[in-house]
């Protein structure tokens, strides 16, 4: 009988040691698998950081042009009359402007941080010097704005940039584990001894006063837990710990643990590890932090929000002294450091993050960023893009003029030369519902034909050609004169001339989507705001320009391409194209540009044309092309005018290269009135191109007294010459 209790003794303790060892291999196995999960799928989740374009600064740049002081304004650069200045600080005093550069995340594309010199000469730019290297440069790139953050997935927005651990100083690694886990490199996960200091303070105190959580606790409690003080989410914390510790390596976790921890707020965004910690508290990178700096950031971990220097710098200071106390007891720094450091008060710049009105073109870059996979080309999680914010904020502005009318409207810029998208204001449902416009939105393309000569030297007309206006005085006038007395009429008799099939092809060779119907009538499908800026974008490229797009234009001086986008060439000649632009020149403001026919490049162009819905508004010139589209039929079109012409960038931005005049064309000075060659007598001169062989070479002999009658003709077109 005792024989078998034995035995039946045996085979239950047996029986319950086989359980005990498969529930460990399910619980080793359910937190392999966890801390595997956690490892490598959670803990390689980034958040995509979108930043807009770096802007160039050139010498001979205008500052006023440029918004320069307002995009200082925007990225927190503070200005100072001191001498000595911080990163993310600027002075000026007299002719010399002196800018600290803060540390941008795009060092490998050429931006580059510490302080700058700039000579003025008013408010030009006389020349620009680098004071680390004493050298003098052509230009140098203004860090790209913030514009926003695509979360990583199941987590919600937040700026996290991360670093690899020999990119960390030695002296921030020795902060953080001195006060947050000073036996970390000889514990398995978790710290007995911690845990029974904390016990006893906390039960002498009758209150939780003290943790005793390691780093690789708090590492799995950021990560995978929430933050209750529950005996089961410790248990499972502990349990998941020890699991990390036993498959990972310390290196890997406490690389982990640094590009993961929370410090602080910018805006609305948390701040989460020691890089955007650098960058975002000191506009410094990780390897210029000195001993006091990297003494702060292991301060701020155990409080981000208590130990606010903006809020509580005494008692920031005072942990910050502490932890460089802690750095000489160990060796880690010499008497003569920790002096030096401990003397230096507590400068930190203010983190924010005011974001643009950018969420249609934020959804057009992540839409780009998944078909080209750009970031995990550059194995990075942050990108610039080509949005200029300052300018974007500049429109924003404009816009409000017109009240809710601005905010239902859609503004665009675009550099034509690389088809970048400057700015791009959109409804707040962005849903193009609207139409295309009318042929008299397109004047320029759809007059192109009657320019284009069938033959060598043979044009259907010249800006010079005299044209006919009906009425009580009728007399005869210059084309350009015609066009901007009558314009509809005009285009309507040259679809006549010249056949609806020739205008159609031109339109369709700027990629506007048009058809004859009804045997001369032409129809023009709806086209979206981005693809009528599209067609401009190539008439102010004079028949050359890239597909509009998103990317970051290349950081170049002469710049030849962009990412993967496609090039647009039209069949109309340049030589062409230059003289139907002349047709729409904003000529009141163009006057300064009657000596030199290269300045004709960038004198600015400009069509107002309504349709049934809405009033388009176009401006351009070589190096911008700008479009507004407003939703409303009862708007003064000179309100539209006046509005996109102040948009347009200036044409004096960026360098004037590619400034050449198109083969096969002469120029002439001519009277507006006559349209023949100018007399000294001719109160209004305008300088005019022509096709070689074509020019007026006939003086004008008009009296011009006559001239205020012939302001007050009837409007309507009757023949070519």
């Amino acid at each position: 009988m005792i024989y078998k209790n034995r035995n039946s003794l045996r085979l239950f303790f047996r029986k319950l040691f086989m359980c005990l060892l498969v529930c460990t291999a399910i619980v080793m196995a359910v937190v392999s698998g966890v801390v595997v999960w956690t490892f490598e799928i959670i803990l390689q989740r980034w958040p995509l950081i979108v930043f807009g374009a770096p802007i160039t600064i050139r010498e001979g740049d205008n500052l006023t042009d440029l918004q320069f002081y307002s995009r200082l304004a925007r990225l927190g650069y503070i200005r100072k009359d001191s001498i000595s200045l911080d990163p993310g600080e600027w002075m000026q005093s007299g002719s010399t402007l002196k800018i600290i550069l803060r540390h941008s995340p795009f060092t490998d594309e050429g931006i580059i941080d510490g302080p700058i010199t700039l000579s003025m000469d008013g408010d030009s730019i006389k020349s620009i010097r680098l004071m680390r290297s004493l050298q003098e440069v052509k230009h140098f790139y203004l860090e790209p704005e913030l514009l926003g953050v695509f979360p990583a997935k199941d987590r919600t927005p937040e700026l996290c940039i991360p670093a690899k651990l020999d990119q960390m100083p030695l002296l921030l690694l020795n902060s953080v584990l001195l006060t947050e886990d000073n036996r970390f490199y000889t514990h398995a996960g978790i710290d007995i001894a911690s845990i029974y200091r904390a016990i006893i303070s906390n039960v002498q105190a009758g209150r939780y006063v003290q943790g005793a959580s390691t780093i690789t606790q708090q590492l799995i409690r950021m990560t995978l837990l929430n933050p209750e003080k529950t005996l089961g989410r410790k248990i499972t914390e502990i349990t998941l710990s020890l699991g990390a510790e036993a498959i990972y390596s310390k290196e890997t976790i406490l690389e982990a643990y640094l590009n993961r921890v929370y410090l602080g707020q910018a805006g609305s965004l948390p701040i989460l590890g020691v890089c955007e910690a650098a960058r975002n508290f000191f506009g410094k990178s990780l390897d210029q932090l000195d001993a006091s700096e990297c003494a702060l950031i292991a301060a701020i971990i155990r409080a981000p929000n208590v130990l606010n220097p903006f809020r509580h710098p005494e008692r920031t200071r005072a942990r910050r002294n502490m932890i460089l106390g802690l750095l000489l007891k160990h060796g880690k720094i010499s008497r003569d450091v920790y002096e030096e450091e401990i003397a230096k008060p507590v400068r930190m710049i203010r983190p924010s993050f005011s974001p643009p009105r950018a969420s249609a073109f934020l959804e057009m870059a992540r839409q780009g960023l998944q078909r080209n996979d750009s970031g995990a080309q550059r194995n990075r999680n942050f990108f610039s893009t080509s949005l200029d914010v300052a300018m974007q904020a500049y429109s924003e502005t404009k816009m409000r003029r017109l009240g809710d009318l601005g905010q239902q409207s859609y503004v665009i810029i675009v550099n034509p030369e690389l088809g970048s998208l400057l700015v791009y204001l959109t409804p707040i449902s962005d849903k193009w519902d609207g139409q295309g416009g009318n042929i008299g939105l397109f004047p320029s393309i759809a007059l192109a034909p009657a320019f284009t000569p069938r033959r060598a030297n043979d044009p259907l007309y010249t800006l010079a050609s005299q044209v006919t206006l009906d009425g009580p005085d009728a007399s005869r006038m210059a084309f350009t004169k015609a066009f901007s007395l009558s314009q509809e009429t005009l285009l309507s008799r040259i679809t006549e001339v010249i056949g609806p099939a020739r205008i159609v092809d031109a339109l369709n060779d700027f990629r506007i989507r048009a058809k004859v119907v009804n045997g001369s009538e032409i129809f023009i499908q709806a086209m979206t705001p981005l693809e009528v800026a599209q067609s401009y974008s190539a008439l102010a490229g004079l028949g050359s320009t890239w597909l509009i797009n998103c990317e970051k234009p290349p950081i170049s001086v002469n710049p030849t391409q962009t990412n993967g986008a496609d090039k647009i060439r039209v069949s109309t000649p340049e030589a062409v194209i230059f003289i139907v632009n002349s047709l729409t020149r904003d000529r009141a403001n163009s006057q300064d540009m009657n000596d030199n026919p290269k300045k004709l490049l960038l004198s600015p162009s400009c069509v107002v044309d309504r349709d049934k819905t809405g009033v388009w508004g176009v401006a351009y010139h070589r190096n911008a092309v700008a479009l507004a589209r407003i939703p409303s039929t009862s708007i003064n079109p000179k309100l539209v005018r006046k509005t996109i012409l102040e948009i347009l960038p200036s044409p004096n931005l960026g360098p004037q290269k590619n400034l050449s005049i198109p083969s096969g064309l002469v120029f002439r000075k001519l009277c507006d009135e006559s349209g023949l060659r100018a007399t000294s007598t001719c109160p209004k001169i305008t300088l005019e191109p022509f096709l070689t062989g074509t020019q007026p070479e006939e003086w004008c002999s008009l009296r011009h007294e006559r001239s205020q009658k012939t302001e007050n003709r009837p409007k309507q077109f009757i023949q070519p010459r």
